[in-house]
């Protein structure tokens, strides 16, 4: 048999030490990864919600009329030119967006929202009528809800974390991770 100059390549050896170093690296990234997967859907609907309301509050003032988001239980929620101030969303009303908290990953509405409810009826998970928890922004800024006070809170979770984003008396709309 003929020796082979120049032999190029890897060894079963060399192969088989760099698999081993590749699976242990492996093994300290997954969980991380994992983690961030999860948080990503809840980071994009908090930041997404945030970003709404500061446009509902911008709309508010270009079109000197109320803009009001109306939060529809475990479905979502619609921003919309309240043209009534009925705190609902009406066949007169412009409809700015519809959101649904399906297209982000693991994320929940905590029943903890604290705007008051309009008098829409919806169905919530146990079949049972309620109804929808709105806030409105006034062309001054100044969030208003059927209740009258207009401040309050949003609180959006998975399985790891929540989000809160909260709307002040003065029309503060802010974004807070626990």
């Amino acid at each position: 048999m003929v020796a082979l100059k120049n032999n190029r390549g890897f060894s079963l050896v060399e192969t088989m030490t760099v698999i081993g170093i590749v699976a242990i690296m492996g093994t300290f990234a997954v969980p991380p990864m994992i983690s961030w997967l999860q948080n990503k859907g809840l980071n994009s609907a908090a930041r997404d919600l945030y970003s709404n309301m500061r446009k509902a509050q911008s709309i508010a003032v270009k079109n000197n009329r109320n803009c009001a988001i109306s939060f529809d239980g475990d479905k979502g929620y619609t921003v919309y030119v309240d043209k009534n101030k009925s705190f609902s969303y009406d066949a007169g009303d412009e409809k700015i967006m519809e959101v649904a908290w399906s297209q982000y990953r693991n994320v929940q509405l905590d029943k903890s929202i604290s705007f008051a409810a309009n008098d829409e009826d919806y169905f919530d998970e146990n079949g049972e009528t309620s109804k929808k928890p709105t806030v409105a922004f006034r062309p001054n800024l100044i969030p208003v809800d059927p209740g009258g006070s207009g401040n309050g809170k949003v609180v959006l979770r998975n399985s790891n974390s929540t989000a809160e984003i909260a709307v002040s008396v003065s029309g503060n709309i802010s974004l807070k991770w626990n």
